[in-house]
């Protein structure tokens, strides 16, 4: 058995790429193991759990079961029994910093609870020097602490690529076992099923999809947005995560020129991401940093090109005409692309359009992600069985 553990899954949406990542996985792969997720029961920033689920209880899940823990239940000692009574052969960790769901077991394991069982453990981009700088002093404390007292010690680390191979080596250190496994993706809605996007008779229509919080940097957007001097529609999706930075954004939103309009209109449930995102020019997401980006992969498979940062692993996104990944510092590129959207007639629009939706479907057929992650999960149990 892979148990599973994260902070955030199905039916939840509103913490972003790791429940794709574990849904695709699941999905992938469920018919070779046995998988047991166990998160909250309730979606990022909700009050509430979620509705006719029992708490505690495993219950059955696509190719896998999953159990729904209450704020209650998330203690050291109810935890503590929730990984002692589960009889898992491997454990997959999907943050390198989530209190109940990375750094308890890792001290419970550390305890002896579990101690010769193996661990996966996927930061997912929270070892980007972009992601470490934000509460750098709890983060490095934490790392200086863990590295010294061999929490890390004998787990087998998954990177997206070798861009995040890279960061986890920096930061935890280079004597790290840091195996490649680029992450899973779903098969994409068929063309007929997403509706174009409209022609805009004037200027562009862009979307940003994502948490507005620090890291996927909205606040940039809008300040590029108010160099363009053109006509934007800019519709902004996703969960307020940081109330102050919404505010900052807010007040950016208010200085912006005449013929700049921003709405916010809240989280996109997942079956509307694809049929929203074809109806706009671009997704403009200037994040500070993805290890994928499944948004990204997302708009692309709905023929929305995408507009974004240098710091994700989608870099050659002008050759395919399927995008621009550009620097952070060079906030004018970023409004020249936009004047360049303002002013492209429709055969340039549909160019585009079929540019991203080719350069994802090459990405699609591209089994080898799903090899890669069998053959993580298989090292990490044969050495376990080892030790």
């Amino acid at each position: 058995m892979v148990l599973v553990a994260l902070d955030y899954y199905l039916p939840g949406f509103k913490a972003g790429g790791p429940i794709p990542a574990i849904r695709n996985l699941i999905a992938a792969l469920g018919h070779e193991f046995d998988f047991h997720v166990l998160t909250r029961d309730r979606d990022l920033g909700d009050a509430h759990r979620y509705p006719t689920l029992p708490n505690e209880e495993s219950v059955p899940h696509g190719n896998g079961r999953v159990q729904y823990l209450s704020p209650r239940a998330l203690g050291m000692a109810s935890l503590a029994r929730e990984f002692g009574r589960i009889p898992y052969d491997l454990l997959y960790l999907n943050s390198l910093f989530s209190v109940p769901f990375s750094i308890v077991p890792l001290t419970l394991r550390r305890a002896g609870s579990g101690e010769r069982r193996p661990v996966v453990i996927a930061p997912r981009g929270e070892c980007a020097p972009a992601a470490l700088a934000l509460s750098r002093r709890r983060k490095t404390a934490y790392l200086t602490v863990a590295s010294g007292s061999g929490l890390f010690r004998g787990l087998h680390w998954q990177a997206s690529g070798e861009h995040e191979r890279a960061d986890i080596l920096g930061a935890i250190g280079p004597a790290s076992d840091v195996t490649i496994a680029p992450e899973l993706t779903s098969v994409p809605p068929a063309a007929s099923a997403v509706a174009r996007a409209p022609r805009a008779l004037h200027g562009a229509r862009l979307a940003f999809l994502g948490r507005i919080s620090p890291m996927k940097n909205l606040h940039f957007a809008i300040e590029v947005l108010a160099r363009v001097g053109g006509t934007v529609e800019f519709d902004v999706f996703g969960p307020i995560e940081d109330a102050s930075y919404w505010s900052r954004c807010l007040e950016a939103i208010e200085r912006l020129p005449v013929g700049i309009t921003v709405h916010h209109h809240g989280p996109l449930p997942p079956s509307a991401v694809s049929h929203t995102l074809a109806r706009y020019d671009a997704l403009f997401l200037p994040s500070l940093g993805e290890n994928f980006g499944f948004v990204i992969v997302e708009a692309m498979q709905a023929g929305c090109p995408v507009l974004i940062s240098d710091r994700t692993r989608w870099q050659a996104l002008e050759e395919h005409n399927a995008g621009w990944a550009l620097p952070l510092d060079e906030p004018d590129a970023f409004a020249d692309v936009i004047r360049t959207l303002c002013a492209s007639d429709d055969d340039a629009r549909e160019r585009r359009r079929e540019g991203a939706t080719a350069y994802a479907s090459t990405f699609m057929a591209d089994a080898d992600a799903v090899d890669a992650t069998r053959n993580l999960f298989q090292r990490a149990l044969l050495r376990g069985a080892s030790t």
